[in-house]
């Protein structure tokens, strides 16, 4: 048996779960086929995400990918997605899984000073959630995106201050415009 932070083919990204949009759609977009996840752990379906270019930015997903996959030593499409060297600076590279990456994620989140124990593997999708609310109101993009299949993305909208004021913004507009045409 497997350890389970071990690669497994089925259920961690591979080389071949990244694919560029055909070249006669001048675009590009990057899709990644996500196989197994928090609500897929049989792996009965693929979700498709597009990851869209930025291009100039040091944040551009697809420039980010790109480059990740043509520094791995592995080629192949069935290898793991993404690998790093142990110890640093070796030849030995072990695949990044779910467990090494949030492992290092609370590592590093202890070296800013933030507390390991209150960040996860789930705060990107809680926050990718937070922020996708921030702009926009389409509920079943933001459903289709974060692969949710029931409606518990909605307790992930943590407003900001300015979100908290546009309803009674809103609402005092209103009650003014109604007041003055008493």
């Amino acid at each position: 048996m497997a350890k389970p932070d071990a690669f497994n083919l089925n259920n961690n990204l591979t080389r071949g779960d990244f694919a560029m949009e055909p070249a006669n759609q001048n675009s590009k977009v990057m899709w990644v086929s996500i196989r197994h996840s928090k609500t897929n752990q049989f792996n009965e379906y693929v979700h498709y995400v597009p990851l869209i270019p930025i291009p100039g930015s040091h944040m551009c997903p697809v420039e980010a990918v790109t480059k990740a996959l043509s520094l791995a030593r592995h080629k192949k499409p069935k290898d793991p997605a993404f690998c790093y060297p142990s110890p640093p600076r070796s030849s030995n590279f072990i695949a990044l899984t779910h467990a090494v990456f949030v492992s290092k994620f609370k590592m590093l989140a202890g070296k800013i000073g933030l507390n390991p124990d209150k960040v996860s593997g789930h705060s990107f999708r809680r926050g990718g959630a937070t922020f996708a609310f921030g702009l926009t109101n389409n509920h079943s993009l933001i459903k289709y995106v974060g692969d949710w299949l029931s409606d518990c993305y909605l307790i992930y909208n943590e407003m900001d201050s300015e979100q908290m004021k546009l309803l009674p913004t809103l609402m005092a507009a209103k009650m003014k415009q109604v007041s003055e045409s008493l």
